[in-house]
């Protein structure tokens, strides 16, 4: 910080939270702030990306991410880890990246729901299939529009379910249900 208190950005000053896009944020201390998107193969921008993309900014700290896909654009904040002065965290989509001096409060995690009579149906093609219930977790495949998926387990908005060999997680947002799926 220079001596008016205000915080350098990019060759600029941040001078209040409308410039990092939302007061939640900026009340944790900005000290880092990035915009991540991704380009087509013709130049184009496209805010989705086929994998998450980790992000690492200088310094330590937490790190809260602004989805440029959603409106309003809520802050949330990622999983984070340090590698040197770095701290480092898996973006899912196009959005901004803001580095902050607080730390992300501990998540309360919904019971687990073991489930025995569900089939989930993927409502959009390409949805990710993820490692844990959580969007900052690896994406371990893409699921199929239409393809019905038993799920073996519910926890609060995410489903686990046998697709590719593999147990992993889907977000309930994407999915159709049929069976005795919990709730």
């Amino acid at each position: 910080c220079d001596r008016t208190g205000m915080r350098p950005f990019d060759g600029g000053y941040i001078r209040n939270a409308s410039e990092v896009g939302n007061a939640a944020v900026f009340s944790q201390g900005v000290i880092q702030a990035v915009d991540v998107f991704g380009l087509r193969a013709a130049g184009e921008s496209d805010p989705f990306f086929a994998y998450n993309v980790k992000v690492c900014l200088l310094g330590l700290g937490g790190m809260m991410y602004l989805d440029a896909t959603t409106a309003p654009r809520e802050p949330q904040w990622l999983g984070t880890s340090s590698e040197g002065m770095y701290t480092c965290g898996l973006v899912p989509r196009a959005g901004t990246v803001v580095l902050v001096g607080g730390s992300a409060p501990v998540p309360t995690l919904s019971p687990l729901q073991e489930l025995t009579d569900c089939r989930i149906e993927s409502n959009v093609d390409g949805l990710r299939f993820r490692k844990s219930p959580d969007t900052t977790s690896q994406i371990i495949g893409l699921l199929v529009t239409g393809d019905t998926y038993p799920a073996t387990a519910r926890q609060g908005e995410w489903f686990r379910v046998r697709a590719q060999s593999a147990d992993g997680w889907v977000n309930a947002d994407y999915v159709t249900t049929s069976g005795n799926c919990g709730g």
